[in-house]
């Protein structure tokens, strides 16, 4: 199979939300400044003695920090948003390092009086930049394999093969009161009282939908066993391969569907099982 690098460059990942998170990335990305400028000593660093040349890679690496903590506080949002692709990630990547080799070098050039010239500009934007990015490339793809790994392994969440192409009846044993479809075929259930109203793509491929007397619960025990589908609130259930995008707002989480106009909340008990459940988003 031949890789896809459309594929690959559109992978999701969620980006640091608190506080102490952005602190952390922000120390981690310093240590690699500080090993940088240990290690290779440019713009004029080289003829310190090498105790001096720690404290000057120190001062470097806290002024990193600095940068790139109040990059994440006030662009981030911006930028990159709470979750962002691989591209994303990595031009939101190259802005970070760009600031934080544009504040090495105002060290450099104003803070130790090392001489200005392009050389040395570059020696750190071009050192900076390269070292950070294939540290991200890296990084993301080790989260990305461990993320796969836990979802494979995670039998209550797996969404199989079988489970989206398998037949499904809702409330069986009432034939005129009935509905047979493919699983993948199903959008969503949603409450009416005493009724549900069945979503779903029909043979002619356009949304249909039917009102079926039964109840919620009824429904959910007859789809019990087929793990696409997901009772995400009291009135919903949906089906997660065709789930688009999540969205937060004041009131919580609230999905987005194929073909569906109206947004499905989540009860709140499942935030913590958002990323599980759609890793895809």
């Amino acid at each position: 199979m031949k890789a896809n690098p459309i594929s690959f460059f559109s992978k999701q990942f969620p980006m640091p939300r608190t506080p102490r998170a952005k602190i952390l990335l922000s120390l981690y990305i310093g240590i690699l400044v500080f090993i940088f400028i240990v290690l290779f000593r440019p713009a004029q660093t080289e003829p310190l003695p090498f105790f001096e040349n720690l404290i000057a890679a120190g001062v470097y690496a806290v002024s990193a920090v600095v940068v790139l903590f109040l990059s994440q506080l006030l662009l981030q949002k911006y930028v990159a948003g709470n979750v962002c692709s691989r591209l994303r990630l990595l031009l939101w990547s190259g802005l970070n390092f760009f600031l934080v080799g544009n504040s090495n070098s105002f060290v450099s050039f104003f803070i130790f009086r090392n001489t200005f010239t392009v050389r040395n500009y570059l020696s750190l934007q071009i050192g900076t930049f390269s070292t950070g990015i294939v540290t991200v490339l890296i990084i993301s793809l080790l989260y990305q394999n461990i993320r796969l790994k836990k979802i494979v392994t995670d039998d209550d969440l797996l969404v199989s093969d079988l489970d989206r192409k398998s037949r499904v009846t809702i409330n069986p044993g009432h034939a005129s009161n009935s509905l047979c479809l493919n699983s993948d075929q199903i959008l969503m259930i949603k409450a009416m009282e005493n009724y549900v109203v069945v979503f779903f793509i029909n043979r002619e491929d356009t949304l249909a939908q039917k009102t079926i007397r039964a109840t919620m619960k009824q429904v959910e025990q007859d789809l019990n066993d087929n793990k696409v589908f997901l009772r995400c609130h009291r009135s919903y259930l949906i089906n997660r391969t065709r789930a688009t995008r999540l969205l937060k707002g004041k009131s919580g989480y609230r999905l987005e569907l194929e073909r569906i106009d109206e947004t499905i909340p989540f009860a709140r008990g499942m935030n913590k099982r958002l990323i599980k459940l759609f890793p895809h988003l």
